[in-house]
């Protein structure tokens, strides 16, 4: 894992947060992943906030926080911030029979990956629970 400090995920949420808004809905891919990523970078900030530190390296001794960290896992940090319960991403599957859930979702929108046509609502959905959280995130960072 690369080091990062607190205000690095502070500002990646907030630029690509911001990002995502000024592209238009033909561009749901990048729509999307930036949204991801928002509300990725936004939850580690949370975490490190409300872990007391302000660099990724002062966990070193710390495996579990570390993990949550390193991974692309939402519902995990959700669980650590006491969350767990805001949202529910529903799974979904792509073309190639695989699951999108909230570990895997970044993958789908960043190779541009086909979503099979029987899930519906289920990616509009996701999308729609992303963005609640980036609004809680919102009132917090």
């Amino acid at each position: 894992m690369i080091a990062a400090d607190k205000r690095e995920y502070r500002k990646g949420y907030t630029r690509h947060y911001a990002a995502l808004k000024v592209l238009d809905d033909k561009r749901f891919y990048s729509r999307r992943l930036l949204l991801f990523y928002g509300v990725e970078c936004g939850l580690k900030y949370l975490l490190m906030d409300m872990w007391g530190v302000m660099n990724t390296r002062q966990l070193e001794d710390d495996q579990e926080k570390l993990d949550v960290l390193k991974s692309h896992n939402l519902n995990l940090m959700l669980k650590a911030l006491g969350q767990q319960g805001m949202v529910k991403f529903s799974p979904f599957q792509t073309c190639h029979g695989d699951t999108v859930d909230a570990s895997t979702y970044h993958q789908a929108y960043r190779y541009g990956i086909g979503i099979d046509k029987r899930a519906g609502n289920k990616e509009i959905q996701f999308e729609q629970e992303l963005a609640l959280v980036a609004q809680w995130i919102d009132g917090r960072v």
